[in-house]
């Protein structure tokens, strides 16, 4: 029996948060060492986990399955210049989420991004935005069930926002 729990992110979770950007980039396939080693050399600084929790607006959730992270999500606000191929608006936060390979299927994608949306309805955040892959079809259909809405399309993907303050 697995016991799986969802908490706040932290900031000694930033090392678990860097893993989890390489996931959500490469969620079509498996883990991979060297890959990520690499990726790390060509995309320093990161400006979705450096310092994560330093800024006021870092919010995050860690999924746990028998004490092991096991998925994450997390939101911060990024200039234009500073954000990649999700931001919408240098006002709404930008979220991330990945979930390791071995535990995908099991719901926790949903579970993180529910507790994404309430922290940040708790906190006053009006919208967040994310991007999506255009292959990445399971997502998508989550992030459509739970409201997100379609902003733009581009060549690798789908940006989408959730409205919260209406």
């Amino acid at each position: 029996m697995t016991n799986t729990i969802i908490r706040p992110a932290v900031p000694s979770d930033e090392a678990f948060l860097r893993r989890m950007v390489f996931i959500a980039w490469r969620w079509d396939r498996a883990w991979d060492e060297t890959a990520y080693a690499q990726h790390r050399f060509c995309n320093e600084p990161d400006t979705y986990v450096d310092g994560f929790g330093d800024d006021a607006g870092d919010l995050g959730a860690v999924a746990e399955v028998d004490g092991e992270p096991a998925g994450a999500a997390w939101c911060r606000l990024l200039t234009a210049e500073a954000a990649r191929s999700g931001h919408v608006d240098d006002a709404f936060p930008e979220l991330v989420i990945g979930v390791v390979d071995e535990r995908r299927g099991l719901g926790l994608g949903h579970r993180l991004l529910e507790a994404m949306i309430e922290a940040c309805r708790l906190r006053g955040v009006e919208a967040v935005s994310l991007h999506v892959a255009r292959r990445n079809h399971r997502a998508r259909r989550m992030y459509e069930r739970l409201g997100f809405e379609t902003v733009r399309e581009h060549t690798s993907g789908t940006v989408m926002i959730l409205r919260l303050i209406v």
